[in-house]
């Protein structure tokens, strides 16, 4: 969180948390959004919001709030933009580990894999809308 914070000072924004870990919760979170929607919305990427992704893109599709996820598919499920590990790819090398594991391999002899490639994702009719204001701001043209 102190990176967020940072780059929201040098951004000149205001940053605020909202935690949610039950649907109840996040039925509120979503309701509060509406009631006073901020600027920008950053979904954090964890399985519970991965869950919810269409239902918390729904919610800030009509509230007009600009919103970025941690993974592709909270694009496909809605969402304006996304940037994170590919997940395609993640699976992939679990799938190379067990295959070596299960040929023999010593996994403590394994090399350690980290994510070094990362995807930005944005949908293009959020860009072209009127409503994407906070998008504008950072990017002039669509990008694959």
């Amino acid at each position: 969180m102190p990176n967020l914070r940072a780059a929201a000072r040098t951004l000149g924004v205001q940053f605020q948390i909202l935690n949610a870990s039950s649907p109840g919760e996040l039925d509120d979170v979503l309701r509060a959004l509406q009631q006073k929607p901020p600027e920008a919305l950053l979904v954090a990427p964890v399985a519970f919001y991965l869950s919810y992704g269409t239902s918390i893109a729904e919610a800030a599709r009509r509230s007009r709030i600009a919103t970025m996820g941690g993974y592709r598919d909270f694009v496909t499920d809605g969402g304006m933009a996304s940037y994170g590990p590919d997940l395609k790819r993640i699976g992939s090398l679990m799938a190379e580990y067990v295959g070596k594991i299960l040929k023999g391999a010593n996994p403590a002899e394994l090399p350690i894999e980290q994510v070094s490639t990362y995807e930005l994702v944005i949908t293009a009719a959020w860009h072209t809308s009127s409503e994407s204001t906070c998008l504008r701001r950072f990017c002039s043209e669509p990008t694959r």
